[in-house]
């Protein structure tokens, strides 16, 4: 984001220098940027969604694992919303220039708050 902006800000310094009524030349296109290769989503062997970093990957087997075999009912479809809506915003994160690095921090996050919720209260493992 930070190199646009300098862009932006170093053309219109330029345009601010030209005469009234003279001619601009056109910018550039930038080139659009492509989400890393290791931030896309793809399902795995186990059938589980893997974003193919290894902090959301794990993250979510261990998610999935815990709500899956440990909660029943009610609960389970709560927490199983919740994290449908958490993976639509890791999805668009994705897709971000630097997803990776947003993606394993999002998981980390979502893991340390699962951690200290689901292992007292369901006894699982992260």
């Amino acid at each position: 984001m930070k190199p646009v902006l300098v862009l932006v800000l170093a053309s219109a310094g330029i345009a601010c220098d030209r005469a009234p009524g003279s001619q601009a030349t056109p910018p550039a296109p930038v080139p659009s940027v492509q989400p890393p290769a290791a931030a896309t989503e793809s399902k795995g062997s186990e059938g589980i969604t893997r974003f193919g970093v290894p902090d959301c990957d794990d993250y979510v087997k261990k998610y999935l694992d815990c709500v899956e075999g440990k909660v029943s009912g009610e609960q389970k479809e709560q927490l199983m919303e919740a994290f449908e809506a958490n993976r639509t915003k890791w999805r668009a994160l994705a897709t971000m220039r630097e997803g990776a690095i947003a993606l394993g921090l999002a998981c980390r996050a979502a893991a340390q708050k699962s951690r200290e919720q689901l292992t007292v209260d369901y006894g699982c493992d992260f």
